[in-house]
């Protein structure tokens, strides 16, 4: 694209003529545009009485992405839930992730059972047949 030429460096001089080879390229950060996020967050706990075995507690956070719309250089936008196209500057973005536990607690005594999730994504890699990978089959 010719409005980030001026991030490239070429050999003054060159055999055969222009294009020169690239010397170097200037990485510095550029703020390409907007993005536009959309989502629900969800937070539940549900705690029991106290009772002679302890107290008991089963909690879920999670967050739902309805949007994640980011401009392009031409200033449309592309969405980017679920797949890792845009991952290299954002990483992925999955449709759901959330966090569920257990938890027990009785004096001094407590423990926790966790698990994370998120849905799968398509990669930017393909399988050996060039069709889309989807990451949550591997």
């Amino acid at each position: 694209m010719r409005e980030y030429s001026s991030l490239v460096t070429r050999q003054a001089t060159c055999v055969g003529g222009p294009p020169c080879p690239i010397t170097a390229i200037d990485q510095r950060f550029v703020n390409l545009g907007r993005v536009k996020i959309e989502g629900i967050d969800v937070d539940a706990k549900l705690t029991s009485p106290q009772t002679e075995y302890g107290r008991f507690q089963l909690a879920m956070s999670g967050t739902y992405y309805i949007k994640y719309d980011v401009e392009q250089p031409d200033g449309s936008f592309a969405g980017f839930i679920s797949n890792a196209f845009q991952a290299v500057a954002t990483g992925i973005t999955p449709r759901w992730k959330e966090l569920r536990g257990a938890h027990w607690n009785y004096g001094p005594w407590s423990a926790t059972v966790a698990n994370t999730y998120q849905s799968s994504y398509i990669d930017v890699l393909t399988d050996n047949d060039g069709n889309a990978f989807d990451a949550s089959a591997a």
